[in-house]
C-alpha cells in the first residue's frame, strides 16, 4: 500500500509487502515488486503529475459518459491488450494506426482507450481539449481482425490463444 501525503510518497517497507512506488518512463507512475522511497523532488514531482492526470482523464470520461460506449484503463498492458480485450468482449476487430511498439505496449498513468459512435469522437475530441485533457482518435472498431499498424490477425483465433494458452500450459 502507498500513501501520498503532501510532498512525500510512503511506501510499506515490511518484510510483507509485495510492491512499491517508482517512477517509469520519465513521469510516470508504475507499480514495482520492490518496495523504495521516493525522496528526490523531481522523483516526487513525477507521481504528483501522473495522479494529477489521472484524476483529470478519469473525471473527464465519467462526465462524458454519456457518449462514451465503452472504456478501458490502459494502465495494464498497454493500448494493444486493451484493444484486443474490448473487442474480444463486444466481439469486434479493430484498427489501430501504425506507431513506434513501445505506444501500443505502454503502461503510463491516466491512458485510456474509450469507444464511442463515429459521429460523436469530433465532439468528445473538442471536448477533451477544451478541459486539457490529450484525445484523439487512432483507429475504429468493427471487422473480424485485429489490426496494429501493419500487422493484423483474425479475431477469434486470437481469442482461442488467448482462452486456451494458459489451461493448456498447466495440463
Amino acid at each position: 500500500m502507498s500513501l501520498l501525503l503532501k510532498d512525500r510518497v510512503w511506501s510499506m517497507e515490511a518484510p510483507t509487502a509485495k510492491r512499491g512506488v517508482y517512477p517509469l518512463h520519465g513521469f510516470k507512475l508504475g507499480l514495482y515488486r520492490l518496495p523504495i522511497k521516493l525522496e528526490d523532488p523531481v522523483e516526487l514531482k513525477s507521481v504528483h503529475d501522473g495522479l494529477k492526470k489521472e484524476k483529470l482523464n478519469g473525471e473527464f470520461i465519467l462526465e462524458n459518459a454519456d457518449i462514451i460506449t465503452a472504456c478501458k484503463d490502459l494502465g495494464d498492458g498497454g493500448l494493444a491488450l486493451g484493444a484486443f480485450k474490448m473487442s474480444m468482449e463486444a466481439n469486434l476487430g479493430v484498427s489501430i494506426e501504425d506507431q513506434e511498439i513501445a505506444w501500443y505496449f505502454g503502461e503510463g498513468q491516466g491512458r485510456y482507450l474509450v469507444s464511442m459512435p463515429t459521429s460523436e469522437a469530433t465532439l468528445l475530441c473538442n471536448r477533451a481539449s477544451s478541459t486539457g485533457v490529450e484525445a484523439r482518435i487512432i483507429g475504429s472498431f468493427g471487422g473480424e481482425s485485429i489490426k496494429l499498424g501493419k500487422s493484423s490477425a483474425n479475431l477469434e483465433e486470437l481469442k482461442i490463444c488467448y482462452t486456451t494458452s494458459l489451461p493448456k500450459a498447466l495440463e
